[in-house]
């Protein structure tokens, strides 16, 4: 379990020009050591910490969530509210 003085925020956001975004993060020493601890890293890395977050988005990201599946195979009489969740991002 995370520490209860471990400090991780996203501070900021950004949207880039080419469609990505650019988060600040904020994290203290408790959260580096709980994080290297459990990664078994020997010591802490920001350049390393930066591509796990990154591919821990992206991961999330590309994955389906079950109700993106379960209205991929909704009949059509669910039309307009499958528009709106597409529309508007769903949960």
């Amino acid at each position: 379990m995370i520490p209860e003085n471990a400090i991780f925020n996203v501070t900021d956001e950004f949207d880039n020009n080419d469609g990505t975004s650019t988060l600040v993060l904020d994290v203290n020493d408790e959260f580096k050591k709980w994080f290297k601890d459990k990664s078994g890293w020997k010591r802490w890395s920001a350049m390393e910490f930066e591509k796990f977050v990154a591919s821990a988005i992206e991961s999330y990201l590309s994955s389906e969530k079950p109700i993106d599946v379960a209205i991929k195979n909704c009949t059509c009489e669910y039309e307009e509210e499958i528009d709106l969740y597409t529309t508007y991002g769903g949960d």
